[in-house]
């Protein structure tokens, strides 16, 4: 009696081992595809620079037009 019962516990034990390497293979490929995703996403300095190239090419558009504009 006490043996059967060992035995389906180590049954039990066995597909519970299969069943999270399963899970474990899954949340090994999700985070794969995260960290893909985040080494193609910009840095931050990259980020920067666009925000500053932008202002600075409306600031220069601005000055052009007031310097140049008819008084």
């Amino acid at each position: 009696m006490l043996e059967q019962r060992v035995a389906r516990l180590e049954e039990e034990l066995r597909s519970l081992a299969k069943d999270q390497q399963k899970e474990f293979t899954d949340i090994k490929v999700k985070l794969a595809g995260i960290e893909g995703r985040l080494s193609a996403a910009p840095t931050i300095l990259q980020l920067i620079t666009v925000v500053v190239t932008t202002w600075s090419a409306g600031a220069a558009i601005v000055f052009a037009l007031l310097r140049f504009s008819p008084k």
